[in-house]
């Protein structure tokens, strides 16, 4: 059971080591624009407030988040 443990740690930690946050608007003026910067894995974090846009993911394995 350690091994299988010390296993998942490794491949989980190994997937998430490069992850990086992208702040929308003080790094990106728009989510969609924070969007088609990520990579898998990563964060993109919005501020708090009015947003119009439609948004398309590209299939990529991101976290979308809000500090509301």
């Amino acid at each position: 059971m350690k091994k299988l443990y010390t296993y998942f740690c490794i491949i989980f930690l190994g997937q998430n080591a490069g992850a990086t946050i992208l702040n929308v608007p003080s790094n990106y003026a728009t989510i969609q624009l924070a969007i088609t910067a990520s990579n898998n894995g990563d964060t993109v974090l919005v501020s708090t407030g009015v947003y119009y846009e439609n948004i398309n993911f590209y299939g990529k394995g991101i976290l979308l988040s809000s500090n509301y």
